[in-house]
């Protein structure tokens, strides 16, 4: 079962989180992103991912069966406006978090991660998504970013910024496991030149 789609549990969207005899509250703006948030607090206190999503919902649906339904919600219809750079990168960055929670996913090597990145910051379509956006969803990105992929670095001053064909946040992506990466549709595969790591996955 999973919780219905606007239907808030009493003291809002939460979770509790019980580890070590502890006790943490888990706040969000939604199921999803109580899910999101609860895998980023696993991620910075080292605590096992475990599936974040399927346990909020069970946490919700035992307290409050009548909140649930066995039918899963439709899709919401895409947009029909293309957003800015930057708020096209926070999209993907929100998405490869709720992947994440989801299934959550262990990072790559760095060995894997450092080809990733030499492979992106050499590229032609690389664009730095914090020239564009507000000052707000550039902080979010960042903050996100560093949040997903632990604090790692790739080597080298010079850091992989975004891909103008997939809108994503390469810095994070490079660290990304396949299971977690947004998917790419067909359109986009054809358009990454032969060399980048994301068109033979």
């Amino acid at each position: 079962m999973i919780p219905k789609t606007g239907v808030i549990p009493p003291n809002g969207y939460h979770f509790i989180e019980r580890h070590g005899g502890a006790e943490k509250r888990i706040d969000g703006t939604s199921y999803e992103n109580v899910a999101e948030q609860l895998l980023k607090y696993r991620v910075a206190n080292g605590i096992p991912y475990g599936r974040p999503y399927e346990e909020v919902c069970a946490y919700v649906c035992s307290g409050w069966p009548h909140f649930c339904t066995d039918h899963a919600p439709a899709a919401p219809a895409p947009e029909a406006t293309k957003p800015t750079f930057t708020i096209e990168v926070l999209q993907w960055v929100q998405l490869l978090w709720k992947r994440q929670a989801h299934i959550p996913q262990p990072l790559v090597s760095d060995t894997e991660a450092n080809r990733r990145a030499d492979i992106c910051k050499n590229c032609p379509f690389q664009k730095d998504w914090a020239d564009y956006g507000c000052g707000t969803c550039i902080d979010s990105v960042r903050r996100q970013s560093v949040v997903f992929r632990a604090g790692k670095e790739v080597n080298g001053t010079k850091k992989p910024t975004g891909c103008s064909i997939l809108g994503q946040e390469n810095h994070a992506a490079v660290w990304a496991a396949k299971g977690s990466l947004p998917d790419i549709t067909p359109e986009q595969r054809a358009a990454l030149p032969n060399q980048c790591w994301r068109k033979h996955q």
